[in-house]
């Protein structure tokens, strides 16, 4: 959402004329004058209660917190002594902390650092993720774990296709599969890792994606997020199968499918919760925060997946970004960002995220 800017009160010129007009045509009542400089309150402390001074006489202030003066946007004003021989009790010129704009190497607030959409995303139940955002053109031989703990995970990088790497397209920096069922993919053994810890017997997952899926393969569909060994489908296994369906598999087995334009940048969710009641609601996707209808025609058609049912990961599961564990099943497209949830964050969280992943999902 974008914010106003602070505007400066009046110009030097007019602070100026201000003073010179003050100190014309009348003369302090006793001959004594307050000092100049910064006056009570001061920087960081307000201007402080008026107080007797030269007519024309000005001090600096500035009524902001005192450590957002001089960083950032935030400058300090003047006080302005009139006629009266008394503080004018206005902090003329000055710029004080305003709501930060994302990404515009502005910084608003003042705290010293441009706020980024990426700072901002929600982190409940979040083990794993990844902005695919290192410098285009580059091989890059793993992706880094940015999750906000103590044990990153970062995922290595095998390449079959010489023009596969990084790119940056219409602005935001992402990782190119140039030709579907390759064998290029991003992937790290689970066992005794936080994300074996985290899902093993959970009943909730989410799986967070920005992408850009040119095509895939058929009838088996192309890996965007996999978590398994071998064997063709993984215990969690988001597909894509032209021209435009999302599968998901669970445990190896198809659990629902959906409608969806993916050819263009968009945000992916697909939020588990197995104790849901309904058998729809224990699986959705959401594409832009948007909740997506299950697609009927689905062929084959999917099982429910079972009330209360819970992950299992054994020693050898890997999980991997855009292909399945033993290769063959990559998209041809743009992968931008990743994450994963041991939690089935709620619609508002969702929508939060899409939002702000839709504005910038480089960190």
């Amino acid at each position: 959402m974008l914010r106003n800017h602070p505007c400066i009160v009046l110009t030097l010129s007019t602070l100026f004329a201000l003073a010179a007009t003050a100190c014309c045509g009348t003369d302090a009542s006793d001959g004594s004058a307050g000092a100049g400089g910064v006056g009570t309150g001061g920087y960081g402390g307000g201007t402080g209660p008026g107080g007797t001074c030269t007519p024309g006489e000005t001090r600096d202030c500035y009524t902001g917190p005192a450590a957002t003066a001089n960083a950032g946007i935030c400058r300090g004003g003047v006080e302005l002594c009139g006629r009266t021989a008394s503080w004018d009790d206005i902090c003329h010129g000055e710029i004080v902390p305003a709501e930060e704009v994302y990404s515009n190497g502005i910084d608003e607030d003042c705290d010293g650092t441009d706020a980024l959409p990426a700072n901002d995303l929600v982190n409940t139940g979040v083990v794993a993720r990844y902005f695919l955002d290192d410098a285009p053109g580059t091989t890059p031989l793993t992706f880094a774990d940015s999750a906000p703990d103590s044990a990153p995970l970062p995922l290595s990088v095998g390449l079959s296709i010489g023009d596969d790497g990084l790119r940056d397209l219409d602005g935001h920096k992402g990782f190119l599969w140039g030709l579907e069922s390759s064998d290029t993919l991003a992937s790290v053994p689970v066992a005794g890792s936080k994300i074996q810890t985290a899902l093993s017997d959970s009943s909730q997952v989410t799986l967070e994606l920005v992408v850009a899926i040119a095509d895939g393969i058929t009838p088996f569909g192309s890996a965007l997020t996999y978590l398994g060994t071998t064997g063709d489908y993984g215990r969690l296994d988001l597909r894509f199968t032209p021209p435009q369906t999302l599968q998901f598999y669970w445990k190896n087995q198809l659990v629902q499918s959906w409608k969806a334009f993916v050819q263009e940048r968009c945000v992916l969710h697909v939020v588990i919760d197995t104790s849901e009641t309904s058998a729809p609601d224990r699986v959705r996707m959401y594409r832009n925060g948007s909740l997506l209808t299950p697609y009927d025609g689905a062929n084959p058609s999917p099982v429910d997946l079972p009330v209360n049912d819970r992950i299992t990961i054994e020693a050898n599961d890997r999980y991997v970004l855009g292909n399945r564990s033993t290769g063959d099943r990559s998209p041809r497209g743009v992968m931008y960002y990743s994450a994963l949830y041991a939690a089935a964050l709620n619609a508002n969280d969702v929508a939060a995220n899409a939002a702000l992943l839709l504005l910038d999902d480089d960190h």
